[in-house]
């Protein structure tokens, strides 16, 4: 008996509360319509339509007062909860395992289509070199992609045309810390200029360089394949530099200004070496500082990147700069083979210092 009091007393409670919530909201909905209901916003207009639904449930509330029923928001809570069953929910079926599917192998081109798709890559991959000029970490994404993709081109490129896959030059650091390459030849990525395959290193190249040099130095120059050899170490040392590419240059940690002088230097040894076996010696001074000029500067194609060289055309560039100043020179005294030997060689051995 007392627990129904009591539960009857909190049901009482229940309603007064509602009671006087809804005459709340019933006395905002006044003020709203006292303004109008043009200028009100859709939230205020759902507030003044519900007007008719609160008074009906105020209504209601009191009605429940007077007779001391509970409401029936009040009687659902006090009734115990109904235990529901639940249900066990199915195993997911298993998925299968995603199959593979092998990509059917691409149709054989003819040569027609094979050039067709070569030329697109080959403009694609001057895109690419233009982009690796700037800094890659401001490229926007979609260049970044496009630089990334370099390889797989070349690789598309190099099928295509029928060759070999692309060889990474071997680079190897000695206990001092130097950089060099391999000395076996290594296939590389970038090929050398046509200019560069299509000419001939024995021909005669006519330069106005070497008919300056056979004017000064006529003896030395009649020797047999003097001229020859200097022609063909140039056409050589073209191809050699246009075979490196830019990934070599980031292995090495070098510019191309330097990269070209560790070349020249290792190449000057090489000709010191034939120099002091042919054991020609000028008969001149003038004749000495030309040929010191050629052992030690004879750095075309690379010369011409680092400023050595004025001449981009010319394996002696210098020569012919100061042409002039050597033929007017008052210095044409005679110099001894020794003192020619030991002035060629610091000179030559000078970028490695």
């Amino acid at each position: 008996m007392a627990v129904e009091q009591q539960n009857g007393g909190a049901a009482h409670e229940e309603i007064e509360k509602r009671i006087k919530a809804l005459n709340k909201k019933l006395k905002q909905i006044e003020g709203l319509k006292e303004k109008g209901t043009d200028q009100l916003d859709a939230e205020a207009q759902e507030k003044v339509a519900s007007e008719a639904a609160l008074r009906k449930e105020v209504k209601e509330l009191e009605a429940q007062k007077k007779n001391g029923k509970r409401p029936a928001a009040a009687a659902a809570a006090a009734e115990p909860p109904t235990p529901v069953a639940v249900e066990e929910a199915p195993a997911a079926p298993e998925e299968p395992e995603p199959v593979v599917e092998e990509k059917a192998p691409e149709p054989e081109l003819n040569d027609e289509e094979k050039e067709k798709r070569a030329k697109g890559i080959r403009k694609k991959l001057a895109q690419i070199e233009k982009l690796k000029e700037k800094d890659f970490a401001s490229l926007e994404p979609e260049a970044k992609a496009k630089v990334e993709s370099e390889a797989e081109l070349k690789k598309d490129l190099a099928r295509l045309e029928g060759k070999a896959e692309p060889v990474q030059a071997v680079v190897s650091k000695d206990v001092g810390g130097l950089c060099k390459i391999d000395s076996a030849e290594v296939p590389s990525e970038r090929q050398p200029h046509e200019r560069l395959l299509a000419k001939d290193p024995q021909a005669p190249t006519g330069l106005s360089a070497e008919a300056l040099l056979r004017a000064l130095a006529p003896e030395w120059s009649a020797q047999p394949g003097r001229l020859e050899r200097l022609a063909a170490e140039r056409v050589k040392g073209g191809r050699d530099v246009a075979r490196l590419d830019k990934e070599d240059l980031r292995e090495l940690g070098l510019g191309m200004a330097e990269r070209g002088r560790v070349l020249d230097w290792a190449r000057s040894l090489v000709r010191n070496d034939a120099a002091a076996a042919s054991n020609v010696v000028p008969e001149h001074r003038g004749q000495a500082d030309i040929w010191r000029r050629i052992s030690s500067g004879f750095n075309s194609p690379t010369s011409a990147r680092d400023g050595t060289c004025k001449d981009h055309d010319s394996a002696w560039g210098e020569l012919k700069a100061d042409s002039r100043s050597i033929i007017l020179s008052p210095s044409w005294g005679s110099e001894s083979p020794a003192t020619w030997a030991d002035s060629s060689s610091s000179r030559s051995h000078g970028p490695l210092a």
